[in-house]
C-alpha cells in the first residue's frame, strides 16, 4: 500500500525535483517506520559494527537507491498500471536465482505459479485486446 501510494504520488510531483532527490526522501521517510520500532525494541546498537559489516551495509544501501531511482525513472515515464504488474516478477526472479545460485528446489506448484505469474504480465501488457462487438 505504501510503495503504490508513494509510486502515484511520485508522478504527481515528478517535476519539482529531481528524481532522485525524490528517491532518497522516500528512502528516508519509508525507513522511520522500520528504525523506530527497531530502537525501541532492541536499542540503539544491539550489534558489534565490523569494516565488513559496514562495507556490506553501504553496498546494499547504494544497490537500493540506484535500483530505487531507476524503478522510479520508469514508472515517471511509462503507465502506471502496466509497469508496477513488473513488481510480480520480484518473486519469478528471486525463485529462479535460489534455485541457481543456492540449489534450492523447485517444486512443481511453484513453477505453475511462476508460469501463471509470468503468463498474465505477458497477456495485461501485450497489444492483445478482446474485440467486444464479435468481429
Amino acid at each position: 500500500l505504501s510503495m503504490s501510494t508513494g509510486s502515484a504520488y511520485l508522478r504527481l510531483i515528478r517535476s519539482e525535483a529531481p528524481i532522485f532527490m525524490l528517491t532518497a526522501w522516500q528512502m528516508f521517510l519509508g525507513s522511520i517506520p522500520l528504525v523506530v520500532p527497531g530502537v525501541i525494541l532492541a536499542g540503539p546498537l544491539p550489534f558489534h559494527i565490523t569494516a565488513a559489516g559496514l562495507s556490506n551495509f553501504v553496498y546494499l544501501a547504494v544497490l537500493s537507491a540506484v535500483a530505487f531511482t531507476l524503478w522510479n525513472l520508469v514508472i515517471c515515464h511509462n503507465p502506471l498500471g502496466k509497469v508496477s504488474l513488473f513488481l510480480f516478477l520480484m518473486p519469478v526472479s528471486g525463485a529462479f536465482l535460489s534455485n541457481l545460485i543456492l540449489h534450492e528446489p523447485l517444486r512443481p506448484g511453484a513453477i505453475g505459479g511462476l508460469v501463471l505469474v509470468s503468463l498474465a504480465i505477458i497477456m495485461v501488457n501485450s497489444n492483445w485486446r478482446h474485440d467486444e462487438q464479435g468481429d
